[in-house]
């Protein structure tokens, strides 16, 4: 409040009020666009032991490949050395990074691209031949739902050959997982081609195969006698050592309607139902179709199995690519944040020293979890605290059982599980650093033995855009409360610094104010009021 005494005995005394301008809330999410890689491969090798004629038209015996074919080399490419997808990603915001996700690929033509978003298993190039396995095993006792799209190139009628999902207990996994790949061209990286030819064993494959073979000797899809324009198709096919025969080959199949290489992003589910033991796909615009496995150790070997993908291209290519939205483990993870009192939801808007909580809810399934060192974590952004308070299911975590590191707080839940049952994972924090508008993005990771299993679906916290606050001065006469000076206005931002000098008025002198006349910007500032 300011205070003027009056020359003449009459006071003033001025009031500073208030008011907001409050500005639309967008609840949109914001996505930062990917960085393209800009580099390609120096050079590709072309292996004279590849299938090139498998797709050539004009040659009548294109499914014969050389008789010693051998793995390529399994070094992982840099992203350095990358190729460019030739595909943006999806326009879906539940794409997960899957670069921790899987072993090192298998041959030269597979890369994990977009900030590990985009697992492009070959490029649009003759002769390519990839396969990429799961770090991690998943249990066939429980059931599992995995979400992708799949991009199939944009060929048409001159795409090959396909690419595959397959689930397999190979036991050179164990040993020599570079050699777990099939041969090339009709193959599709999964089957073997005729007797001698690598096979990946103790497998099934989901195929999503391009090119009819249908010759003489390439006879493995004579048996799918309903694609008579050469659209392609999906099946389960069984790898053995040899799967180049007239029929018998393909279970469940289903003929695309249109080209599968058109260019198109296709939505993928596929289900494990462990009570029916069944597996099942469901391709958008396609269809979908079942596969009931009545022996798992038959089939597989074991009840875990690694899974993963495969592909090849021959003399007819196309770019093979997968953008993944929730894994296939027995693992259920999801998040999402509240603030202050409010709801809990995916997407939330707070501002500067607003209370933050975020949860996770966990479900695991499966055997043996007292033998795994179970994980949840999440990298918190630098604009929120370090939690004060972290919670299970309503209850302090021991202290024990928190690392931080940095930004990363990662908790032990081993001793907090039972198989089946729902963790409720609770983190308090503050939000202390304020850019208005910016979106912070979280998810959370679950981990085995330090290898990821899982990862929940991302969070979108954004900092409101700052309020504009108008404080009214207002000059009144002590005594009689007449204003005896314009009210004077100061606007500024919240969180913004204000001070205001009394003005000289005529006849009049200062003599106490509201003692607000300087601070800082707030929803909770008053007017200024001075007298003289």
């Amino acid at each position: 409040m300011l205070i003027l005494s009056s020359l003449l005995v009459t006071n003033i005394f001025p009031i500073i009020g208030y008011s907001l301008e409050l500005n639309q809330l967008e609840h949109g999410n914001r996505r930062d666009e990917e960085s393209k890689l800009t580099s390609t491969f120096d050079s590709l090798i072309e292996s004279n032991q590849t299938q090139e004629s498998s797709e050539d038209l004009s040659i009548s015996s294109s499914g014969e490949t050389t008789d010693n074919v051998e793995a390529e080399g399994s070094d992982k490419q840099g992203l350095e050395d990358a190729p460019i997808s030739a595909v943006e990603l999806p326009d879906d915001p539940n794409i997960i990074s899957i670069d921790k996700i899987f072993q090192t690929p298998i041959g030269t033509s597979t890369s994990i691209l977009e900030n590990g978003k985009l697992l492009q298993l070959n490029p649009a190039e003759r002769s390519q031949r990839g396969a990429i396995w799961s770090n991690k095993k998943i249990s066939l006792l429980s059931d599992f739902t995995f979400k992708s799209y799949l991009y199939l190139g944009n060929q048409r009628d001159r795409a090959g050959d396909g690419m595959t999902f397959t689930l397999t207990g190979d036991p050179r996994m164990a040993s020599n997982p570079s050699q777990v790949i099939g041969s090339p061209g009709m193959g599709i990286g999964s089957y073997s081609t005729r007797s001698g030819q690598p096979y990946i064993a103790n497998a099934l494959s989901i195929e999503f195969d391009t090119y009819k073979n249908s010759g003489s000797s390439d006879r493995m899809d004579r048996e799918i006698t309903a694609d008579n324009r050469g659209h392609g198709h999906v099946a389960f096919v069984t790898p053995k050592p040899n799967n180049n025969n007239y029929s018998g080959e393909h279970t469940g199949v289903t003929v695309a309607p249109t080209f599968l290489s058109n260019g198109t992003w296709r939505l993928l589910i596929i289900k494990w139902d462990a009570e029916q033991r069944s597996l099942t796909y469901d391709l958008e615009g396609v269809g979908r179709s079942s596969r009931i496995i009545p022996d798992l150790i038959r089939q597989f070997g074991s009840t875990e199995v690694n899974w993963g993908f495969t592909s090849s291209t021959g003399t007819f290519f196309q770019e093979n690519a997968v953008a993944v939205t929730r894994l296939p483990s027995n693992v259920t993870s999801t998040a999402d944040v509240k603030v202050n009192d409010s709801d809990y939801g995916a997407i939330a808007e707070a501002g500067g020293n607003d209370k933050i909580t975020i949860r996770n809810t966990l479900k695991v399934e499966g055997d043996f979890l007292e033998y795994k060192k179970m994980q949840t974590s999440i990298d918190l952004p630098q604009e929120l605290t370090i939690p004060e308070h972290i919670l299970i299911n309503g209850n302090q975590i021991d202290a024990k059982d928190i690392l931080i590191t940095g930004n990363r707080v990662t908790l032990n839940l081993t001793d907090y599980f039972i198989a089946g049952d729902t963790l409720i994972i609770e983190l308090e924090t503050t939000l202390q650093e304020v850019i208005p508008e910016k979106v912070l993005t979280m998810h959370f990771e679950y981990l085995e033995n330090e290898n990821l299993i899982e990862q929940s679906n991302e969070i979108n916290l954004k900092i409101a855009k700052l309020k504009e606050i108008d404080i009214h001065v207002y000059y009144k006469d002590k005594d009689s409360q007449i204003d005896i000076a314009e009210m004077k206005t100061i606007t500024g931002k919240i969180g913004e610094k204000y001070k205001e000098t009394p003005i000289d008025v005529e006849g009049y002198v200062f003599d106490s104010d509201s003692a607000n006349t300087e601070g800082i910007f707030s929803e909770n500032t008053e007017d200024t009021r001075g007298a003289s």
